[in-house]
């Protein structure tokens, strides 16, 4: 089982990022510069990293309307991805060629997507509104599929986190009842020991060596509760903590598939 530092550690992190950056879908459209020129195209900034965008992109394109982007494989993993001379109804009645640039951003992903007819014939608002609009229509629906399995997999594994603390937390627990357990017994074989019948003489030496080993057992006992009781306290923390966010990222995440 994961340590439980590295458990509360690895929770705290995604809580605070889920918690920061869950977001409803926003894509603008406006320009990129590609071959020395500025290219209309649609925008958007997404938490998914770029690999796992790159590949759920490609999947959903040729999946829903067989166009299939080359620039990420085995062996290769480019920021710009392209098909050239392709057809998509969704898109344009005429064959078209499609580009799609994703690179890392601190939170996640920047996606730019954008489509030509030919050399220098680039798909926009003012020359071709209505495959601009046609493209803008995949790519809201790929994100909306693609952030609602993300979310989804972050909420279960958020919940995932919380039962791993709580399950710890119930060893801790059961810890701390053995331990009180053994303490009793220790305490009483020291009452026991610590009698003596002429309080003019001291212990002998058999009978000390015996109360020293057991106090040492006590004191074993006694830190090894305080240490249960520490980590019951970060446990708590922790759930507290990593519950508020699994409930701010299911509120968002029904935000944004309203």
């Amino acid at each position: 089982m994961k340590n439980l530092k590295n458990i509360i550690l690895s929770v705290l992190l995604v809580g605070l990022s889920l918690w920061m950056n869950a977001q409803t879908i926003k894509i603008d459209k406006t320009v990129i510069s590609y071959e020395n020129k500025l290219r209309p195209c649609l925008a958007t900034i997404v938490e998914p990293n770029p690999k796992e965008l790159k590949k759920d992109w490609v999947n959903f394109l040729n999946k829903n309307y067989s166009v299939k982007l080359q620039g990420i494989g085995i062996f290769t993993d480019d920021d710009l991805l392209q098909i050239e001379d392709v057809t998509a109804v969704a898109i344009s009645d005429k064959r078209f060629n499609l580009y799609t640039r994703i690179t890392k951003t601190p939170d996640g992903s920047s996606m730019q997507v954008f489509a030509s007819h030919g050399y220098d014939d680039y798909i926009g608002d003012e020359k071709y509104p209505k495959e601009f609009d046609g493209l803008y229509t995949i790519l809201n629906k790929f994100l909306s599929e693609e952030l609602n399995h993300y979310y989804t997999s972050k909420s279960n594994k958020m919940t995932s986190d919380i039962k791993d603390l709580d399950d710890q937390r119930i060893k801790e627990r059961k810890s701390i009842e053995r331990n009180n357990a053994k303490l009793f017994d220790v305490n009483k074989d020291i009452a026991v020991l610590s009698v003596q019948p002429d309080t003019t003489k001291p212990l002998d030496i058999k009978t000390s060596q015996k109360l020293d080993k057991l106090n040492v057992e006590k004191s074993n006992i006694e830190t090894q509760n305080t240490h249960s009781q520490l980590s019951i306290q970060d446990i708590n923390d922790s759930i507290v903590k990593l519950q508020g966010s699994l409930d701010d990222l299911k509120a968002k995440h029904k935000d944004m598939l309203n």
